[in-house]
């Protein structure tokens, strides 16, 4: 998108078009877009643009719009100003990215990162990360009890320094 901010003028390029799924005989308008803008982020999206138009900040901001056929898709918008003589904002240079995949993937992450969190934390066994050089990096509730340790005691020793000597040099070769 390109924006003139002396004249007013403003114009999509065919893929922005593509991207919102807007008819592309329908003019531009700033109006326009913030319609698209799901209603939760259409306030912070227009601060954004607010700062850049009136500012000349840079815009790198992510919000979520909802085309036509009802899906709702993540953008990630990426804008710059350039200035006229006498350090007024003159243009508005900017690129709108469909980031809804990095998004999903992004919370599933999350997502599987608590399940595992919860699973660590909750399982009914010790469960430890250990370093190469046997510190305990995490340890879950159980493991503590189990060995009879305080986590912070745990998590300041090796497991070679609970290990029986007995069992030492086949848990190092593990």
């Amino acid at each position: 998108y390109r924006l003139d901010l002396a004249e007013g003028e403003l114009s999509w390029s065919d893929s922005t078009y593509a991207l919102y799924a807007l008819d592309p005989g329908e003019p531009p308008s700033v109006e326009r877009w913030l319609e698209t803008i799901v209603p939760d982020d259409r306030e912070a999206a227009r601060a954004v643009a607010l700062a850049a138009i009136e500012r000349g900040e840079p815009i790198h901001h992510e919000f979520r719009i909802l085309r036509p056929d009802g899906s709702i898709r993540w953008i990630a918008d990426r804008g710059r100003v350039t200035l006229d003589g006498s350090g007024r904002p003159q243009r508005l240079f900017g690129l709108n990215i469909d980031v809804t995949e990095l998004k999903l993937a992004h919370q599933e992450l999350a997502d599987r990162k608590d399940q595992l969190r919860f699973t660590f934390e909750n399982a009914a066994v010790g469960i430890a990360h250990v370093a190469p050089d046997g510190t305990f990096q995490r340890v879950n509730r159980f493991l503590c009890e189990f060995l009879g340790y305080p986590e912070e005691e745990l998590l300041r020793a090796r497991f070679q320094d609970i290990t029986h000597p007995d069992d030492l040099n086949a848990d190092i070769a593990l």
